[in-house]
């Protein structure tokens, strides 16, 4: 059966075998119950240079029980808040501009606008933001960004002027059809701006958290380039942001001829397609010679573990869906007993398929583990500093990234 890319239908070509994984986010109350496996290996289409998964898990199974909320996100809530300030500050927005935020979460981005006055509206298809949205006045429409909600949009709000979409674009299925809705849905003078993994830069630096079930779509910025073009749409700004591991802040709008991208933008656009090209990730021959890599990366790993020369399994902190990922490629099931987690919502759970038990942070001490591997790699510096006790008492921590290492 021909593999077809959801962003142009042309056909798509394996780059990466990386492993095989449940939902990711599928953390569990029955450790009995079993979970499908889908496949997490990358693929190139080499007309719109999109990379992207061909097993595509189903949105209804994700979010039907998402546990995710933006306020949990360490860091998070400032981030958005200082997004907000900056969106409102470069595109020059004021009150009488109508703003809808697509994969709006808990409305932590959209509380900023609601404090500014401005007249929003969220969507997203998780059945457990309700009542966050409301305590902030945040209108909600609890379903997916679809035809049929578009239409609806149209007859009673008429167009936005400025759409966001955080962290969303990665995980919709009918990717061509999502940028069309966009660009109906948005007016004439109107703007997208979205944040996005950086793909090029995750799969360059191995970030195997940042490949899951979730994650469809790993975009350059060349792909998002070709992407909005075949829908009427043009980047006119890019931001690299820390975020995520590194992610790219895109500002679109429709296609004017009498409005031209600045130069200094301009210069700055190329920059990084230039760069993108220069690491293969524009060419299927060179983007493949990432396989090996990968292949390697695990054989890496297996050799850092055995030099620890284990007596008993570890703890690992950081159950996310990235973490899912992590334990499967890296097969770290096999040495891991329990997670611990400061999300409320996934302590006492178990891990997609794996079946470890999640714990609260608090329980480390009790258990006292000789090794801690930290998943949750971006809050290191966190997660060291509010464990110092454990390690005192001779506790141990062990990281993934940026390298493998015993913690001093």
């Amino acid at each position: 059966m021909k593999k077809i890319c959801k962003g142009c239908n042309n056909k798509i070509v394996k780059i990466i075998d990386i492993c095989k994984s449940p939902a990711c986010d599928l953390y569990l109350k029955d450790k009995k119950k079993k979970l499908k496996l889908h496949s997490l290996d990358l693929y190139f289409c080499n007309k719109c240079k999109l990379i992207q998964l061909e097993d595509i898990v189903s949105p209804e199974k994700i979010y039907n029980q998402y546990l995710y909320k933006s306020k949990h996100s360490l860091g998070l809530t400032e981030h958005f808040k200082s997004y907000c300030h900056n969106v409102i500050k470069k595109l020059k927005l004021n009150k009488s501009h109508k703003i809808l935020d697509i994969g709006c979460n808990d409305g932590t981005l959209l509380d900023f606008f609601v404090k500014k006055g401005f007249k929003v509206l969220g969507v997203d298809p998780a059945n457990n933001i309700s009542e966050d949205c409301k305590k902030k006045n945040i209108k909600l429409i609890n379903s997916f960004f679809d035809k049929k909600l578009v239409n609806n949009l149209l007859n009673k709000h008429n167009t936005f002027d400025l759409i966001t979409a955080n962290n969303v674009i990665a995980n919709i299925p009918k990717l061509k059809e999502f940028f069309s809705l966009v660009s109906r849905t948005l007016s004439s003078r109107g703007h997208f701006v979205f944040e996005t993994i950086d793909g090029p830069s995750l799969i360059k630096n191995k970030y195997i958290d940042m490949i899951n079930s979730e994650h469809i779509y790993y975009f350059s910025l060349t792909s998002i380039k070709n992407l909005l073009d075949m829908n009427g749409l043009e980047i006119f700004l890019v931001e690299n942001i820390k975020l995520k591991g590194g992610s790219f802040r895109v500002y679109a709008r429709k296609k004017h001829k009498n409005i031209s991208v600045s130069n200094k933008n301009a210069i700055n656009i190329k920059k990084s397609l230039i760069y993108e090209k220069k690491y293969g990730f524009t060419d299927l021959k060179k983007i493949k010679k990432y396989n090996k890599i990968y292949s390697l990366e695990k054989k890496s790993f297996i050799s850092f573990i055995k030099k620890l020369s284990l007596k008993n399994k570890i703890f690992a902190y950081g159950a996310s869906a990235g973490s899912t990922s992590l334990i499967y490629f890296y097969n770290l099931h096999k040495i891991i007993s329990f997670v611990v987690d400061d999300n409320p919502l996934r302590v006492n759970l178990f891990t997609p398929g794996s079946k470890i038990k999640i714990l609260h942070p608090s329980k480390i001490l009790l258990h006292n583990p000789e090794y801690i591997l930290i998943l949750a790699w971006r809050y290191k510096k966190q997660i060291l500093t509010k464990n110092k006790i454990y390690t005192k008492n001779g506790g141990k921590f062990l990281s993934l990234y940026p390298k493998k290492e015993l913690i001093k």
